[in-house]
């Protein structure tokens, strides 16, 4: 299957490929496709289905396409960032790096004892006949005091999943083991359950 994978974050395109290594796969600069809709949903899965559905009208038929949506909530602060985890630390509509998002999120968590978080995950795809599935898969954990691990992207480097007991980032797991415990491997993984892979 031919699958168009809806985001322009090439590391997330990154993982997804080593997850799902059954199909064919294409990005959005690959075919050619400028899209980049507003995500003004209140869920993680309405945002991955705007995404996929902007991308669906404007790629080749015959083509399956992929969207996640995903973040992280951390328990003391109301599930802060959540659905705004990407830009969390932006200035005026502005991208932020992974690392100024970091910071501020250390920042808020100066002194604080309850560092609980977990990372959620939500896969839609649309299959070429116009059937569509969705996925969820979420990491718990909770937030380290300081940054560890060069691995991983976004929030790993300071990401503790209680799958490793807390002993790890998630930017400190060997290459493949943030796979097999994170938030979008899990969601993938049933994806490709549902896809009867």
């Amino acid at each position: 299957m031919r699958v168009l994978i809806a985001t322009n974050n090439q590391d997330k395109i990154k993982e997804i490929k080593e997850v799902l290594d059954d199909f064919e796969f294409f990005s959005l600069d690959d075919l050619g496709i400028k899209s980049d809709p507003v995500e003004d949903a209140n869920t993680y899965e309405g945002n991955a289905r705007i995404k996929a559905e902007a991308a669906k009208v404007l790629c080749p038929e015959g083509y399956a396409v992929l969207a996640d949506d995903s973040g992280l909530s951390v328990e003391s602060l109301d599930g802060a960032p959540g659905l705004y985890s990407a830009r969390y630390a932006g200035i005026n509509g502005e991208h932020p790096t992974y690392k100024d998002n970091c910071d501020k999120l250390l920042a808020a968590l100066k002194g604080e004892k309850n560092r609980k978080a977990y990372f959620e995950s939500d896969i839609v795809m649309i299959l070429p006949d116009g059937k569509t599935l969705h996925t969820v898969g979420v990491c718990e954990g909770k937030i380290a005091t300081e940054p560890r691990g060069k691995n991983g992207f976004g929030y790993d480097p300071i990401f503790l999943p209680k799958a490793h007991d807390y002993k790890y980032t998630m930017a400190q797991l060997p290459e493949g083991g943030k796979n097999a415990i994170s938030h979008r491997g899990i969601a993938l993984k049933k994806l490709k359950d549902l896809l009867d892979l």
